[in-house]
């Protein structure tokens, strides 16, 4: 399982345990543009996964 995808799987438990108000991740775009997009897209799909989009 990638880093996001494990990411994903946190939010998901953690909100079904009561919910997530805030996530807050952070990456550095310029020294690992790779890390940053596939996290910046993991929370994305959380968020849409949560709005049910």
């Amino acid at each position: 399982m990638s880093e996001p995808d494990a990411l994903i799987g946190e939010v998901e438990e953690a909100r079904a345990r009561g919910g997530v108000q805030l996530v807050v991740v952070r990456t550095d775009r310029r020294s690992n543009p790779d890390r940053h997009r596939d996290v910046t897209a993991a929370v994305h799909r959380a968020i849409d996964a949560h709005l049910g989009d």
